[in-house]
């Protein structure tokens, strides 16, 4: 049977956004998903929504939750509307007695590389699953936020969000319109007169994922994610922890990688310089063999670091 932690009776937009709180987490099944979900259960979340394309990797990361709070897998695509409307309609309904969801993290994602060659098909999906989604959500679940007094909703989105990323056209585009979504919620929804809702936006570099390995699970990175690598391949479980924390000072940047708000600036403050660097990059990436057409999943090949020292950004 399944078991609540009692819920603070706090009002709904004030104190810890986690300890006794209800969550929802997409592509909860694995990576930063699954670290999200056992992390702020261990945190005193009350209650862990896992939803995942993937129902019985759902059902996996619920069973770790459930040693310590209540906790329940859903199936869902998160690249289609009526799904995730659908999801957190369930998830409202369960943690209804309890606050209903407080928190909605849409870590959902798909790498799609290549660059204008990239298939329509494959834009769809990374339109509908790396951008639209956490429309979807929003569009679901904040006017019961802002009815309750205030929630907050996450994005996992990418440095490759604020900074693009070679050889991955279709993600560089829809992570930057997460960004943009983000940016739009947090403007028109977290104001204290209009609904008070905490948007945050994380945009990591490389983690060690499925997504990161690519098409060779033998291989820490492919092609499309070595150049995000270069500052370290770090643990979910690191995401996990600045997410916990960006909510915790409702900040609307979770930057685990803290090189990249300084790539951000300097990006901003001189934007052809830092455009020359990327191209240096580039070209360096091409010089290996490793740049168009051959960039592809899976595909890093040897002399990585070499190549990343001689850009030099």
């Amino acid at each position: 049977s399944l078991r609540f932690r009692r819920a603070p009776t706090m009002a709904a937009g004030g104190g810890d956004p986690i300890e006794g709180r209800c969550v929802f987490v997409t592509g909860a099944g694995s990576g930063i998903g699954a670290a999200i979900c056992t992390h702020f259960a261990g945190l005193g979340a009350a209650a862990v929504v896992c939803a995942d394309l993937d129902f019985d990797a759902a059902v996996a990361t619920a069973r770790a939750c459930g040693q310590r709070c209540a906790s329940l897998p859903l199936r869902i695509d998160a690249g289609c509307g009526r799904s995730v409307t659908e999801a957190l309609r369930m998830a409202e309904r369960w943690c209804d007695d309890k606050g209903g969801v407080h928190v909605v993290v849409c870590n959902a994602g798909v790498l799609v590389a290549g660059g204008l060659d990239a298939p329509a098909d494959a834009w769809e999906r990374a339109w509908r699953v790396n951008a639209l989604q956490l429309v979807h959500a929003a569009r679901a679940c904040v006017p019961a936020m802002a009815r309750r007094g205030g929630g907050h909703i996450a994005v996992v989105a990418s440095a490759a969000g604020l900074l693009s990323q070679h050889g991955a056209l279709p993600y560089s585009v829809t992570k930057a319109a997460a960004v943009a979504a983000a940016r739009w919620l947090a403007l028109t929804h977290g104001g204290s007169r209009s609904g008070n809702v905490h948007v945050c936006c994380v945009c990591p570099q490389a983690v060690r994922t499925g997504m990161t390995r690519g098409a060779d699970p033998t291989r820490e990175l492919h092609a499309a994610s070595a150049i995000a690598g270069r500052d370290g391949l770090l643990e979910p479980e690191a995401v996990a922890e600045s997410l916990a924390e960006a909510l915790r000072a409702r900040r609307f940047f979770a930057l685990p990688h803290a090189s990249v708000a300084e790539y951000a600036r300097r990006a901003v403050e001189d934007p052809d310089r830092w455009l020359r660097g990327m191209q240096r990059l580039q070209e360096a990436f091409v010089d290996q063999g490793l740049g168009p057409p051959a960039l592809r999943m899976g595909e890093a090949g040897p002399g990585l670091a070499a190549t990343l020292q001689r850009a030099r950004l």
